[in-house]
């Protein structure tokens, strides 16, 4: 079985400690996941370099270098796209993840589904992109026509309405390499017109969403275990989905930054000492079942 996990960021501190301790987080669960190939782009740099303490933590995450730093890259896309570049042809799945990501379970079942049923999965978004546009003007924009309309946010649901077409969050999408790069392919195509619609920062997840639906690509909206948010909403809406966790997605920073947890001794202990709740504290008493509650690196 061969796993690829592709995680993008910029080589400093914060990004090389997020995905240094996700490498852990694999290497943990054994088997299939240890033996994971786990990629790190960057991008963003000055030099192809990343900070001397991560190095000996990165031995077994293949870094690569997305683009000629006299380049622009507007909006990290480079490091994004140059991902689906990477991707092993002979991959039997390649999951594209955030860095404010960790594994808390293995997921035989969905690899079981992606190997009988190829499809892209991923988690729909938590609510919709806040800008005036429908969903109907941006597909009539960038396509020239309407899009389907078939699922509803994860955790903001318009009264159980579909609200929108297959728009996943990017801290977990999974398939087979061919429908990843089919997928990529097209996104790019639609990324500068869907750019003039909804700006640069929603770009390539709304892109993304039509790019599928203009090939009619085989998808499956995932349950939010597969990419729970630290979010006091979504432990209220999806309750059921809290206590089984598959992968967390740490993004919110009320409680704590997330880009400094895993950076240095001082923060990593201030994280654990911190009176949590919900899915908050079910992140913490995780990296402290992985570290012993012990500073990683």
């Amino acid at each position: 079985m061969k796993l690829d996990f592709l995680i993008c960021g910029t080589p400093n501190d914060a990004f090389c400690s997020q995905i240094a301790f996700f490498r852990i987080c694999l290497d943990r669960l054994g088997g299939i996941y240890k033996d994971a190939r786990l990629v790190a782009t960057f991008g963003d740099h000055i030099k192809e370099e990343i900070p001397l303490k991560w190095v000996p933590y990165f031995e077994n995450i293949q870094i690569e270098w997305s683009y000629d730093k006299l380049q622009n890259n507007i909006s990290h896309s480079a490091q994004h796209y140059h991902r689906y570049e990477l991707i092993r042809p002979d991959a039997d799945m390649a999951i594209l993840v955030d860095a404010d990501t960790l594994l808390f379970r293995p997921f035989p079942e969905l690899i079981k589904k992606c190997m009988e049923y190829p499809a892209l999965y991923g988690v729909i978004a938590h609510q919709k992109i806040p800008i005036e546009k429908s969903w109907q003007e941006i597909s009539q924009h960038v396509l020239g026509r309407e899009i389907q309309i078939n699922h509803s946010y994860t955790i903001k649901p318009g009264n159980g309405k579909n609200e929108t077409p297959f728009y996943i969050n990017y801290g977990f999408l999974a398939g087979p390499p061919h429908l990843l790069k089919q997928a990529c392919q097209q996104d790019i195509l639609l990324l500068e017109k869907t750019a003039e619609i909804v700006g640069p920062f929603f770009c390539s997840q709304v892109s993304l969403a039509l790019a599928i639906d203009e090939l009619s690509l085989p998808h499956e909206a995932l349950p939010m275990r597969y990419n729970y948010p630290n979010d006091r909403n979504a432990d209220s809406v999806q309750r059921d989905e809290m206590d089984k966790i598959i992968l967390l997605h740490y993004l919110r920073t009320s409680r704590f930054d997330r880009h400094k947890i895993f950076s240095c001794q001082i923060e990593f202990d201030k994280f654990i000492q911190l009176d949590l709740v919900g899915s908050d504290e079910l992140f913490k008493q995780h990296v402290i079942s992985v570290t012993n509650g012990q500073y990683p690196f």
